[in-house]
């Protein structure tokens, strides 16, 4: 991530600021972002990997992997813990 300087400093931080919490929060395409932003897309995407080191789709892609991933760490103690409490509180079912 590079310092943004100069006078649109303050403009361009708050538009790269808005562009990372859309990607991380909704399914806009880099398109529909750039719109928003009031940018063309091209320019967006150089401006978004200049501050970030990631393309918008980079970015987007890594941070679901990250998410999936602790999804799934998060999952598999539920299904445990609700596979306990089943077998606990209903004696009949078989649970080995």
């Amino acid at each position: 991530m590079i310092e943004i300087t100069g006078l649109l400093a303050p403009v361009h931080k708050k538009r790269m600021q808005k562009a990372h919490s859309l990607l991380l929060h909704t399914d806009m395409t880099i398109a529909e972002i750039a719109e928003q932003l009031g940018m063309q897309t091209p320019y967006l995407s150089r401006m978004f990997k200049r501050f970030t080191g990631f393309s918008p789709n980079e970015f987007r892609q890594q941070h679901r992997l990250k998410s999936n991933r602790w999804r799934a760490a998060l999952t598999i103690p539920t299904l445990n813990r609700t596979h306990f409490q089943i077998c606990f509180s209903i004696p009949q079912i078989d649970c080995d």
